[in-house]
């Protein structure tokens, strides 16, 4: 009897502090986004003060792509490769401008999992992508010869055509994530002894073998959708 009930309370414990460490972990993850999306943005605005535009935008797409739903960080660095792009664009150069509204559509398709983020941003560049691809020389002569809004409305049809995320993928990501996680925490407080020393048994290789599926699931997830 007296075991039975001294096992009760180790029990709770273990389960407490199980959902305090995977509360720490995301607490974590959430953190290292931030704090890499802020360290991109502000490495970005340096090369914006040394006049280096492709060191600039290299680092706001990095900002944009450690994407965290209602952080500030995204949109401003959407704003840096927008005025990046306009100011290529007003001095001349629409090679640079069409590169730099490419990569800032890119950005935010990169960032994208069961939902797309930023899709006002991906509208403006489809129209400046549109009408700067409209007024570049053809790749060849077009006989009736095709108007400038007729060549902007068919890149317009392209950009704006609807490729969703692959769900299912980004789901089996987000479980998988979940998933590993999870099990590592589960094999710390049940697959360990007090001294760390790896118990033997069935249930240790169980539990390994199912991190590695729910490991690989999140990696193909991400890699597939």
């Amino acid at each position: 009897m007296e075991n039975k009930s001294t096992s009760i309370p180790e029990t709770k414990n273990s389960f407490n502090l199980y959902w305090l460490a995977l509360a720490i972990i995301l607490l974590s993850t959430l953190i290292k986004i931030y704090s890499g999306s802020v360290s991109e943005l502000y490495q970005a605005q340096n090369w914006v003060t040394k006049n280096n535009a492709e060191e600039a935008v290299r680092h706001f797409d990095r900002a944009i792509r450690w994407y965290l739903p209602f952080s500030p960080i995204t949109n401003q660095a959407a704003e840096g490769i927008w005025n990046q792009a306009r100011k290529a664009e007003q001095s001349g150069d629409p090679t640079t401008a069409l590169k730099f509204y490419r990569i800032l559509r890119g950005s935010f398709y990169a960032s994208r999992s069961l939902v797309t983020p930023g899709r006002d941003w991906i509208a403006r560049t489809n129209d400046k992508i549109a009408t700067l691809m409209a007024k570049a020389p053809p790749y060849k002569q077009q006989d009736p010869p095709v108007s400038l809004e007729q060549r902007k409305a068919e890149a317009l049809e392209i950009l704006f055509k609807e490729r969703p995320p692959y769900t299912m993928w980004a789901l089996l990501g987000e479980i998988g994530f979940l998933g590993w996680v999870t099990t590592t925490l589960l094999f710390i407080f049940k697959g360990m002894d007090k001294k760390g020393r790896i118990l033997p048994g069935l249930r240790t290789r169980v539990w390994i073998f199912v991190f590695l599926i729910f490991y690989s699931l999140w990696i193909l997830g991400m890699y597939l959708t």
